[in-house]
């Protein structure tokens, strides 16, 4: 699932009895209500995001596929020469980089992988949404494995999950977060933290930063574009490990799911800390809860 503005994208392996479709749903911000607009089929089920624009839609499966975004109806029309072939395409959601010149997508996206593939970057045209397919214009890290997971955050750096192989089942673990460098000479690792790990979120000012924690527990942690560190505020421990979290757009609440309870819980950021808000909201459908979204305007939790 991916949202740009006041439309929300899915792509559907299965929804239909077709073939895979990316479906565009617009949203009514007074009511949360949502309705189908329009559907584009496609060869192969995709992981989709959105670039800062809102203006553009990258799927990525062993190429990448960019769509330019009808602002009215949220129609999704194919760019010039997608898709494009890159050096390392992965099946999982691509990153935009704040000032919109790199695509970049995760490395790793499950155990069992020997060895997973590095985090590749492509260099792209914010205006025209175009993705460059010369080696010249691609990267990869290069330096070990690491599993991204997060949008980028101020200065254009990466967060992605640092991985220790595992000799015994020849699997891979997360051990902690490195941030990174994105640059046409390559992808450096400039800061990297043991201990912390998991699902990753950044807000929408690309200083705070949000990791439900493999072992339960809840962290907040401040983000210097300047010296590019990540400065722990806050950690709560949770009754069982969040399946996701997001920042609202106002950047005040960090919104977690919480899995198998089939819950939502809010916190607030305020003063750096995590302060829950309330009791977790019950999810009225489904068996768990396995993830959770922004609405598209500013929110209060109630």
């Amino acid at each position: 699932m991916a949202a740009a503005g006041d439309f929300v994208f899915i792509s559907c392996a299965d929804c239909s009895s077709s073939s895979s479709v990316i479906l565009s749903w617009k949203v009514n911000s007074q009511t949360g209500a949502i309705t189908q607009t329009s559907s584009a089929s496609q060869p192969i089920a995709m992981w989709p995001g959105t670039d800062p624009s809102g203006k553009f839609l990258y799927a990525m499966s062993s190429s990448v596929y960019g769509f330019s975004i009808n602002q009215q109806t949220g129609d999704l029309s194919s760019l010039p020469g997608s898709p494009y072939s890159v050096e390392s395409a992965n099946s999982t959601a691509p990153w935009i980089s704040p000032d919109g010149t790199w695509l970049c997508t995760a490395g790793f996206t499950g155990p069992g992988a020997s060895p997973p593939p590095d985090v590749s970057c492509a260099q792209r045209d914010p205006s025209t949404g175009a993705i460059f397919t010369s080696l010249g214009n691609q990267v990869t890290s290069g330096l070990g494995p690491y599993q991204g997971g997060s949008p980028f955050v101020k200065g254009n750096y990466l967060l992605a999950n640092t991985l220790q192989s595992n000799s015994s089942d020849q699997s891979y673990s997360r051990t902690g977060i490195a941030v990174l460098q994105i640059a046409p000479s390559g992808i450096n690792a400039v800061n990297t933290y043991p201990g912390i790990h998991g699902v990753i979120a950044v807000d929408p000012t690309g200083t705070l930063v949000g990791v439900s924690g493999d072992d339960s527990t809840l962290t907040l942690l401040s983000f210097n574009s300047t010296s590019a560190t990540l400065t722990q505020d806050a950690q709560v421990t949770l009754p069982q490990t969040p399946d996701a979290l997001t920042f609202t757009c106002d950047g005040k609440y960090l919104a977690v799911s919480n899995g198998s309870a089939n819950t939502v819980s809010v916190y607030s950021v305020s003063n750096n800390g995590l302060q829950q808000v309330g009791s977790p909201v019950p999810v009225t459908s489904g068996a768990s809860s396995q993830a959770v979204a922004p609405c598209p305007n500013e929110v209060t939790p109630q």
